[in-house]
């Protein structure tokens, strides 16, 4: 199971994020399409979760911006995992992972991850059952989760999810 400091992650999901700027849209930054960034701001602005996640993905990878803005990345995606999209639920873990645009907790991290792996996003799922592999901070070692999550992502396509579960067999760590 999580530790303890899950549950108060879990508390502070719903919160908005302590960005120090404010959310913006990076429409005045000489995107190499205009009306499409343009579009997108607009559908972001008006609460369109997948929007909000494009817009995020957009800030992480320098898509269409001058150059990548990890808080904002942020505070997109954070808009979007509040409305229930996997893919921007994981993308906020992972920023919390690496301590991009936000100082970033594992309790908080794993309870966005949590969030997207019950959701099927095999991703999530997979990375889920590594942790519980390895028992790192904040999870204990618990192979029935370990089995659970990467049997799941597997189950969806995952090709290395496959493999981790293969050798966990073969080393007879899982029936």
């Amino acid at each position: 199971p999580l530790s303890r400091g899950t549950s108060e992650a879990r508390a502070k999901v719903g919160k908005p994020p302590a960005a120090t700027a404010p959310i913006v849209c990076p429409s005045a930054l000489h995107p190499r399409d205009p009306k499409e960034l343009r579009a997108l701001c607009h559908a972001a602005e008006r609460g369109d979760a997948r929007a909000q996640h494009n817009l995020g993905q957009a800030y992480f990878l320098a898509h269409g911006v001058v150059e990548n803005n990890f808080e904002q990345a942020h505070a997109w995606f954070h808009r979007a995992a509040l409305q229930g999209l996997p893919q921007a639920q994981f993308a906020l873990a992972i920023l919390h992972l690496n301590n991009q645009g936000v100082r970033g907790t594992f309790p908080e991290a794993m309870a966005w991850l949590l969030k997207a792996a019950q959701q099927g996003h095999g991703d999530a799922q997979y990375l889920l059952g590594l942790f519980y592999v390895r028992g790192v901070p904040g999870t204990e070692k618990d192979l029935s989760q370990v089995e659970r999550w990467l049997k799941l992502s597997a189950e969806g396509g995952h090709v290395m999810a496959q493999e981790v579960l293969r050798n966990l067999r073969i080393k007879g760590l899982l029936p």
